[in-house]
């Protein structure tokens, strides 16, 4: 049963156990790009806007970040002397966005439904830079104009879902009245995968390791 928090966003005791269960993983980002904490946790709260942005300047230097160590990793394998080591690495590392994606996929550090979520993501951050009118539509209009043809339903689908048989269960605006929820929980099973990419174990916290299976234990059954 949903209930109203205070602010009058919705809140149900489904959801509350998942918030609560990557509380350590929003923690252990905050801490890592060395922000106040609540700079992440309190994106649940923040305007559509202002969440759209603070994930995006969250997500991508921690994808650098990932990539840069996977690049550093591999290149100081005992078996690989490659000198312009380092020359590659920084390349890595100041590639834009989709190359970043791109790369990330090849590696294995992100998944096909991740790289979906940055893209779907970027796009309403783009939106939202590109004018600043656009800064005080939701995240549904966002999604429209940004992408007419599709009346946005594509975007807010990778951005509220990892399942392709959820997917094409939502062809309603009314489904996504849990956007901005799921989208969080989205958002903090791709921050734990970026974070295990940059410390691997032992370093990893063993809360934060566990929680790389939080979606998959949590996510609805594929019917497709």
């Amino acid at each position: 049963m949903s209930n109203l928090n205070e602010d009058g966003s919705s809140s149900s005791d489904g959801l509350d156990q998942f918030f609560r269960a990557v509380e350590p993983t929003i923690s252990d980002a905050e801490d890592y790009l060395k922000v106040a904490r609540g700079t992440v946790a309190n994106i649940r709260q923040d305007s559509d806007f202002l969440a759209i942005v603070k994930m995006h300047a969250t997500i991508e230097p921690l994808l650098g970040d990932a990539l840069e160590q996977s690049v550093t990793r591999a290149l100081k394998h005992p078996k690989v002397n490659f000198p312009g080591g380092e020359a590659l690495a920084e390349f890595v590392v100041g590639a834009n966005l989709e190359a970043k994606i791109r790369l990330a996929l090849k590696s294995e550090i992100i998944s096909d439904d991740n790289a979906k979520f940055i893209r779907a993501l970027a796009r309403v951050r783009n939106y939202y830079a590109h004018d600043v009118a656009n800064m005080q539509k939701n995240i549904h209009d966002a999604a429209n104009d940004a992408d007419k043809q599709g009346d946005g339903l594509s975007i807010l689908r990778d951005l509220m879902s990892s399942s392709s048989g959820t997917k094409q269960k939502i062809t309603s605006r009314l489904a996504f009245v849990y956007l901005k929820p799921f989208m969080f929980l989205r958002f903090a099973s791709l921050l734990a995968n970026l974070l295990h990419g940059i410390r691997p174990p032992p370093a990893l916290s063993g809360v934060m390791g566990g929680l790389l299976g939080l979606q998959g234990d949590a996510s609805e059954p594929d019917n497709s």
